[in-house]
């Protein structure tokens, strides 16, 4: 079977594994449904990007946090002790924290965050990281990614491309086009900034 012959010739060959392993599992994508093609093209462009970079993860913490902080208030105010009428008082205390906490939360998608999809740590000996982001518009075929270093606007580049330049007509999303589009985006944000 193709599977046995896969597994057979990779054994004992650890960077051959990996190889193997990126290509033996095609993604199909729901071709009619954009917000599929655009998290399939999203995953795969952090998948590129963090095989040469190393991912922050500060903000998601950050996110992830809050929300708990926010449901744990929401807890508290369904199951506190104390009897209802005299609990006036840590029901609104926990109603106002919730929302506050929700609208902060809302405040990091639409403000900080917007159509970033990576932010990376700076790489040994550089204080900048990088900062990867994607736009696919609803209703167009052109997909957009932007690279730039996380203290400087204006080094963004861009590459536009039709999503059927990543996707075969079985909905399979191809990688190799699309890691060549990224790795050359990343590489002349280095060279511009050397």
């Amino acid at each position: 079977s193709p599977h046995s012959t896969m597994v057979r010739g990779v054994i004992g060959k650890s960077s051959a594994f990996k190889e193997t392993k990126e290509l033996s599992a095609p993604r199909v994508t729901n071709l009619a449904d954009h917000g599929t093609m655009k998290h399939a093209l999203d995953d795969a462009v952090v998948k590129i990007v963090t095989a040469s970079f190393q991912e922050n993860h500060t903000l998601a913490d950050t996110k992830i946090a809050l929300g708990v902080l926010a449901c744990c208030m929401a807890l508290f105010a369904q199951f506190s002790p104390v009897p209802f009428p005299d609990d006036r008082t840590i029901l609104i205390v926990c109603c106002v924290s919730y929302f506050l906490l929700n609208g902060i939360l809302q405040g990091i998608a639409m403000f900080l965050e917007r159509d970033i999809i990576l932010t990376t740590k700076p790489k040994e000996g550089s204080r900048a990281a990088l900062v990867v982001r994607s736009q696919f518009p609803p209703y167009a075929e052109d997909y957009s990614i932007i690279v730039q270093w996380d203290k400087d606007s204006a080094s963004a580049l861009t590459h536009v491309s039709s999503v059927g330049q990543y996707f075969d007509r079985e909905g399979n999303l191809v990688e190799e086009h699309l890691k060549r589009d990224v790795q050359r985006l990343i590489t002349d944000l280095e060279k511009k900034k050397s």
